[in-house]
């Protein structure tokens, strides 16, 4: 009956997720990347099906995020990403060291993404160590930071045809131990040969012409960029009295822009 169907389908569920959750859980010892078999410190980061964690090859730490996928358009996404961290070498680009994707449970499918260690952090979480202490970063880090920034994003600039990365924002920006900059996150990122979606990025950062479903191109990155260095010099992020949705609307229909107090 109804009852026994509706049954079913929550087992299907339930069976689903906790296949998921295992195949992250059995392998937190160790992960094989390809030849490389990885020791498994701790998880650092988590969101979604997206696990990030320390991992140890050796002497030599590194990041590892997996990515756990049922649906072809995760899977898509994921061999996307992997794929923009190939087309880009840059000192100033989160460099990716290895891949591979390995099988799991009801077809599911993980990807596993070997990157650098930067145990520094990103760009947020120094502005908020920072504003935690009541300090403010050196005058000689930020122009270091904000120059490393801008030689990430002319990578994508001027590569032919360009890209737009689509999510600049402290968050995706990682800090060496020498307080060099790290652009990460190529997840959203495209090419302008290509079909591209708006509102995509994050609406505090996003530029109106994207929120308002426009035409746009790689300069989208330039309105980001902007708010990025408005944050770290104002210490506080833009639009704090707004919902994400109320600083969209505020920026593309109300042509509002966060005011500089320096």
């Amino acid at each position: 009956g109804p009852l026994s169907v509706v049954y079913d389908l929550f087992s299907s569920i339930y069976s689903f997720f906790t296949s998921l959750c295992c195949a992250v859980n059995c392998t937190t010892e160790g992960a094989k990347v390809n030849d490389r078999n990885c020791k498994v410190v701790k998880l650092l980061a988590e969101g979604g099906f997206s696990f990030v964690y320390l991992v140890e090859d050796g002497k030599t730490k590194y990041a590892l995020k997996k990515l756990i996928s049922q649906l072809p358009e995760t899977s898509q996404a994921a061999r996307w990403e992997i794929q923009v961290h190939k087309a880009f070498k840059h000192p100033n680009l989160l460099q990716l060291v290895d891949s591979c994707m390995v099988p799991v449970a009801n077809g599911a499918e993980e990807f596993r993404l070997l990157m650098p260690l930067y145990e520094g952090g990103t760009l947020l979480d120094r502005g908020l160590m920072h504003l935690k202490a009541g300090t403010h970063m050196a005058e000689k880090d930020c122009l270091r930071i904000f120059e490393g920034i801008l030689q990430g994003i002319l990578q994508f600039h001027t590569h032919s045809p360009p890209w737009a990365h689509r999510d600049i924002k402290p968050a995706n920006v990682l800090l060496d131990a020498h307080q060099h900059a790290k652009v990460t996150d190529f997840g959203i990122s495209t090419r302008f040969a290509l079909d591209h979606t708006a509102e995509t990025g994050t609406y505090r950062y996003m530029a109106p012409e994207v929120i308002r479903h426009q035409q746009y191109d790689h300069k989208c990155d330039v309105y980001s960029y902007g708010v990025l260095l408005w944050e770290v010099l104002h210490r506080q992020v833009p639009f704090r009295t707004h919902t994400p949705l109320q600083a969209a609307y505020a920026v593309a229909m109300e042509r509002e822009r966060p005011q500089v107090t320096l």
